[in-house]
C-alpha cells in the first residue's frame, strides 16, 4: 500500500477514535468511564476543574523503541510510533527523568498542560526543575508506587491528577551498535575507524527496564557525547570490540561493544516503503543506505554521497503534498534528482569503504 493512503487510513481512523490517554494516564484519568463528565475524584482529594479529565504522564523515550528503516514492517511501526506517547519507566536509583504533563480531553488527543502548576515529589523522589509541561525528577531511594501528585498551586492543593512512580537500583547495563537504518534484525556493531552510534539499555533486578536520563557513557580514554539520553557518539579504533563503561544510577557497569573491522556491503532502501527502491518517474527519489559487515548491520553516523552531472543530490525530502516544506534528512539519507529519464548512480563511502548504486528514472 502507498504511504499517502496508509496516512489515509490513519487519519480516518482518528476521526473515529474515543483517544484514550497515552503514556501513563493518571489516578484520575484511569478511573474515569467515557459517559461521564467528569473523572472521578479520589478519596479525600480536592480535585481542580482545570482537569476535568485527568492528566497523562510522558516519560522518556528508548532508542531502540524507534522503528527501524529497513524492516520488513516498518511503515507499520512508523505510524504507531507516530501517535506514540511513552509511559513513565522505573527510575534508576540516584538517576533522572523528565515527565511531561498531558491535559487529556474528550473528543480530542491529549496536549501538554496549558496552564502553571506545582509538583509534590513523591516520597524518594526530588524535583529538581520545573518548566511546564515538563518536570524533572530525581529518584534518591528505591520506592513501590509513591504517588507523584500534581496540584493547581502548592496554596490550594488542588488535585489535577497523580500517578503511583517507582525506582529500583542499577544492576546490569547493556550496550549495543545502533543505528536507525537497518534490516531490524540480527546482530549489529561498529566500523573500526569510522564514527558511529553506541546505545545503552538500564535493567533491574527483576531485569526490568529503567531509565537514568543523566546516564554517561566512557571508553577507555573519553567520556562520549550524547545523540539522545541513551543514545551516544564513539569512534572505535582497530584492534577488536570495545570496551566501555556506563555510568548511571550512581554506577559504573561495564559493557562490551562489538566492532568489525571492513564493511563488505551496502544495503539502499526506499523510506516510503523500507525496502529497495523502485524505477519511477524522472524527478527526485529519497534513499536511504545502511552497511553490513561479517553479518552484522553497522552503526555509521558519517556516510559520504557523491554523484555525476545530470544527477544532483540534496539532504533534504520534499513532500509531494503542496505547501508542505523540505524536511532535512538524517545522516545517512539521500534525495537523488534528474530531470530526465535515465540511470542515476550514487556512490556511497564510509572510511575505506566504497559501493556504487544505479536508481532508474523512466
Amino acid at each position: 500500500m502507498a504511504l499517502r493512503s496508509r496516512w489515509w487510513l490513519l487519519a480516518l481512523s482518528l476521526g473515529a477514535c474515543t483517544f484514550p490517554p497515552q503514556g501513563s494516564p493518571g489516578d484520575r484519568a484511569t478511573d474515569c468511564p467515557p459517559e461521564d463528565d467528569a473523572c472521578a475524584c479520589p478519596l479525600d482529594e480536592v480535585c481542580s476543574a482545570a482537569a476535568p479529565y485527568g492528566l497523562a504522564f510522558v516519560g522518556a523515550a528508548l532508542a531502540e523503541e524507534l522503528p527501524v528503516l529497513g524492516s520488513p514492517d516498518y511503515l507499520d511501526r512508523a505510524l504507531a510510533h507516530a501517535l506514540r506517547r511513552d509511559p513513565v519507566r522505573t527510575f534508576a536509583v540516584g538517576g533522572l527523568q523528565d515527565v511531561r504533563v498531558d491535559l487529556v480531553r474528550r473528543g480530542a488527543p491529549q496536549v501538554p498542560f496549558p496552564h502553571p502548576f506545582a509538583v509534590v515529589a513523591a516520597d524518594g523522589f526530588a524535583a529538581l526543575a520545573l518548566t511546564p509541561p515538563t518536570v524533572r525528577l530525581r529518584a534518591a531511594a528505591a520506592a513501590s508506587s509513591t504517588l507523584l501528585r500534581v496540584e493547581t498551586s502548592t496554596a490550594t492543593h488542588e488535585l489535577l491528577d497523580r500517578l503511583p512512580v517507582e525506582a529500583a537500583e542499577v544492576v546490569r547495563a547493556e550496550a549495543s551498535a545502533y543505528g536507525w537504518v537497518g534490516s531490524g534484525a540480527g546482530p549489529t556493531a561498529l566500523l573500526a575507524g569510522v564514527p558511529g552510534w553506541v546505545a545503552i539499555r538500564l535493567f533491574g533486578g527483576a531485569d526490568e527496564r529503567l531509565v537514568d536520563q543523566g546516564a554517561r557513557l566512557r571508553t577507555s580514554t573519553t567520556a562520549a557525547p550524547g545523540a539522545g539520553w541513551d543514545v551516544f557518539a564513539v569512534t572505535p579504533g582497530l584492534g577488536g570490540d570495545l570496551a566501555v563503561t556506563v555510568e548511571a544510577g550512581g554506577q559504573q557497569l561495564p559493557a562490551t561493544v562489538a566492532v568489525v573491522e571492513r564493511a563488505e556491503r551496502a544495503v539502499w532502501v526506499d523510506p516510503r516503503t523500507g525496502r529497495a527502491p523502485q524505477p519511477q518517474p524522472a524527478g527526485a527519489l529519497t534513499v536511504c543506505v545502511y552497511l553490513q559487515g561479517e553479518g552484522r548491520d553497522l552503526s555509521v553516523a558519517e556516510l559520504r554521497f557523491s554523484a555525476q552531472e545530470p544527477v544532483r543530490l540534496v539532504d533534504v525530502f520534499e513532500p509531494e503534498e503542496a505547501g508542505l516544506p523540505p524536511v532535512a534528512l538524517p545522516p545517512g539519507c539521500v534525495t537523488v534528482q534528474r530531470a530526465t529519464p535515465g540511470p542515476a548512480t550514487v556512490t556511497v563511502e564510509a572510511g575505506a569503504f566504497r559501493a556504487s548504486e544505479t536508481f532508474q528514472f523512466q
